[in-house]
């Protein structure tokens, strides 16, 4: 390992409306709140540590504001990689794609996650990761207290303890909490960031094969999507309150009662 530590932080674009059902953001993407999280560690490592921070992002060509706020966040650089091949990719062909990434790149230490995005919630990339760097890996990750050469020292959960690890790298360090809060970034940041610019990668950048990308490289296959979700109308209940009392108690029975609609 060199003089400076070279961290790769793996980020997802996420809609904005599976993350804040509730409210009306005018941005179409945010970053997965569990990566956000982990890129808050991995900002807190490079303080402490001196190291040099990469963002890795797979994802539409539209997502790229969000990597340039990473870099106005304290990112020193970020890929996106972006390609018809990538489409359709489950956890499989999602680990090898980001894994060439980073290869790409050169002289990672760290990989750094979030444990689960919030739209699949499977927690398998950060292992496949693992699996396709030859990297060990560390899951459920609190926080990082101290790194000197190729050692470095975290908290980590385990059931209802918090162990104290110390690891050699390389290694993949997955973060189990979230964060949903707007992170403040200055307009002087964000002006730098943007003239940086967010480097663009396609299946050929990164040397990787394209029939493990996308759906070619992709084990799982969707066989059919449908919804269950049950259309619930509204009434109004008339009479005593003792009437009103039954109908409540014939709802929570599923006993269908009779609504004036």
């Amino acid at each position: 390992m060199g003089a400076i530590m070279k961290i790769a932080v793996c980020v997802k674009p996420i809609k904005t409306e599976l993350v804040f059902p509730n409210e009306g953001r005018n941005e179409a993407y945010v970053i997965n709140p569990y990566d956000l999280h982990a890129f808050e560690k991995a900002i807190e490592l490079k303080a402490m540590a001196g190291c040099e921070l990469i963002c890795v992002s797979m994802g539409a060509i539209g997502t790229q504001y969000l990597l340039t706020k990473m870099i106005a966040m304290g990112a020193d650089d970020a890929l996106l990689l972006c390609d018809m091949a990538f489409a359709g990719s489950d956890t499989v062909a999602t680990s090898y794609v980001l894994s060439r990434a980073i290869r790409s790149i050169g002289g990672v230490d760290l990989v750094i996650c979030g444990d689960r995005s919030i739209d699949g919630e499977t927690g398998q990339v950060v292992y496949g990761l693992s699996e396709e760097l030859g990297y060990q890996c560390i899951g459920r990750a609190e926080r990082f207290l101290s790194a000197e050469g190729e050692l470095v020292v975290a908290e980590q959960r385990s059931q209802d303890m918090i162990n104290q690890i110390r690891f050699s790298l390389p290694a993949v360090v997955s973060f189990c909490e979230f964060s949903l809060k707007t992170p403040e970034i200055s307009l002087v940041a964000l002006k730098k960031a943007r003239r940086k610019g967010i480097k663009v990668l396609e299946h050929g950048d990164i040397d990787a094969d394209r029939t493990k990308c996308g759906l070619f490289g992709s084990k799982t296959k969707v066989l059919n999507i449908k919804s269950d979700l049950l259309k619930k109308g509204a009434g109004f209940v008339e009479g005593s309150t003792f009437d009103k009392v039954s109908v409540i108690l014939d709802v929570i029975m599923d006993r269908k009662p009779q609504l004036n609609t």
